[in-house]
C-alpha cells in the first residue's frame, strides 16, 4: 500500500482510525478511554475504501469533538463530583438519605433518634473532619456533595446527572442498534445535528423545552415544516430514552410546528360501502370500467395494499390456487416491516380470471 494517512493503523491486518483525544476532554463523561479507536472494515488492497472509510471516520471524530467541546465544563465536574461523592460514601459504609430517612410509620420522637444514631455513626468515620477547615477546592467540593446526599431522601440522592449525550447511549442500547445500517445512521446523523445545536448540557425540564424550540427555530425556512416534523419524531424519543433510564421526570413534548398539517383521521369506508364498490367495479355498463382497475381495487379492498406495492407487485407473488389464497408483499418495501403474508378470502376465482387476462404484459 502506498498511501500514507495519519491516525490509520493496522492491527493483525485490521485497519483502525485511531487517535488520542484532546487534552481539553479529560474528564469529560462521554470519554471513557485515552484514545478514539473506530475499525474501518474494509480491505487493505483497495486503497479507494480505505480513503473513504478513514474520510468518514476522520469527519465522525471532528464532528464528534466538536459537540463535546460545547459541553458546559459545570456539567462535567457536577457529575464527577457526584460519583466522586457516592464513591466516598460507599467507602465509609454510608448510604445517601441517611439524615432525613423515610420511615411513614415511624413517629417524629423515632425519627429523630434515627437520625441522632446516624449522626453519632458519621462522626465516628471522621470523613469530615476536614471539611470545616479546608479552603475551597475540589476535594472540599466532593465533601460537600457527599454531605448534601446524606440530607437528601435517598429517593431523591440516588437521581443521576444526566446530559444531551447520555440520551444516544441509552436509546442505542435500548433499541440494540446496529449502526451499520443505512436507517439506524441516518436516525444517529439526525441527532448528532440535534446534539450540535444544544450541546452537551444537564437535563432539565428547562432545557429540554428550551432545546425543541431552538431546533425547530433552526430549521424553519431550511426546510417544511412536515420535514421538522418528521425529524422532531426521531429526536424526542432518543430524549425519552435518556429520561427514562436516568429516572428523570422529565416530559419530553414535541412542539407544534407553524404550518404543518394536524394529523386527522382518514375516512375508512364501510362495509355497506365497500359492498357498493365491488358492485360497482364489476358493472363493465360503466364507462370507466377496464379489467386492470377491477384487480387494483379488488387487491386493495382485501389487503390495504398502497398503489406503490401493486405497482411491484409481480404473478409469481400471488398464490390464488393454494388452500389459503395468498399475495406476498415484499422485495423493494418502504421498510422491512412492510413485507408481509396477506390471504385472500373475497371473490378469489374472479381476481384469477382477471389477472390471467392482464398475464399478457399489458
Amino acid at each position: 500500500m502506498n498511501i500514507s494517512l495519519r491516525h490509520l493503523k493496522n492491527n493483525n491486518g485490521s485497519w483502525y482510525y485511531q487517535r488520542r483525544w484532546p487534552r481539553a476532554l479529560e474528564g469529560h463523561p462521554q470519554v471513557k478511554t485515552a484514545h478514539f479507536s473506530k475499525a474501518l472494515r474494509v480491505d487493505g488492497s483497495d486503497e479507494t475504501a480505505l480513503v473513504e472509510a478513514w474520510n468518514h471516520q476522520h469527519k465522525v471524530y471532528e464532528d464528534f469533538v466538536t459537540l463535546l467541546k460545547l459541553a458546559n465544563a459545570d456539567v462535567i465536574n457536577a457529575k464527577r463530583e457526584l460519583e466522586l461523592a457516592n464513591a466516598l460514601l460507599e467507602a465509609y459504609e454510608l448510604e445517601p438519605g441517611m439524615l432525613c430517612p423515610d420511615a411513614p410509620h415511624a413517629t417524629d420522637q423515632q425519627k429523630a433518634a434515627l437520625v441522632e444514631n446516624h449522626h453519632g455513626y458519621i462522626d465516628s468515620t471522621g470523613i469530615f473532619n476536614d471539611r470545616e477547615t479546608t479552603r475551597a477546592s475540589p476535594q472540599l467540593n466532593v465533601l460537600d456533595r457527599a454531605w448534601k446526599l446524606l440530607n437528601t431522601p435517598a429517593t431523591e440522592a440516588r437521581k443521576t446527572i444526566a446530559t444531551t449525550l447520555d440520551c444516544w447511549d441509552a436509546y442505542k442500547s435500548a433499541k440494540s442498534l446496529d449502526l451499520n445500517t443505512r436507517s439506524n445512521k441516518k436516525t444517529q446523523a439526525r441527532w448528532n445535528q440535534f446534539a450540535s445545536l444544544v450541546g452537551d448540557r444537564v437535563l432539565t425540564q428547562d432545557f429540554v423545552n428550551e432545546s425543541l424550540r431552538r431546533y425547530v427555530e433552526d430549521r424553519t425556512g431550511k426546510v417544511q415544516p412536515s420535514s421538522i416534523d418528521r425529524e422532531l419524531k426521531t429526536i424526542c424519543p432518543i430524549l425519552r430514552a435518556g429520561v427514562m433510564k436516568h429516572g428523570l421526570g422529565i416530559d419530553v413534548t414535541k412542539p407544534k410546528i407553524e404550518g404543518s398539517a394536524e394529523f386527522v383521521d382518514r375516512y375508512v369506508l364501510t362495509p355497506e360501502e365497500q359492498s357498493e364498490l365491488l358492485d360497482l367495479i364489476q358493472d363493465q355498463s360503466q364507462r370507466g370500467y377496464a379489467t386492470w382497475k377491477e384487480a387494483v381495487l379488488l387487491v386493495m379492498l382485501q389487503t390495504g395494499c398502497i398503489t406503490s406495492e401493486l405497482q411491484r407487485l409481480t404473478l409469481d407473488r400471488v398464490h390464488l390456487d393454494n388452500e389459503v389464497p395468498y399475495i406476498l408483499i415484499a422485495g423493494e418495501t418502504k421498510t422491512k416491516y412492510r413485507e408481509r403474508v396477506i390471504p385472500i378470502v373475497v371473490k378469489v376465482e374472479r381476481l384469477k380470471a382477471l389477472l390471467s387476462s392482464l398475464a399478457d404484459g399489458t
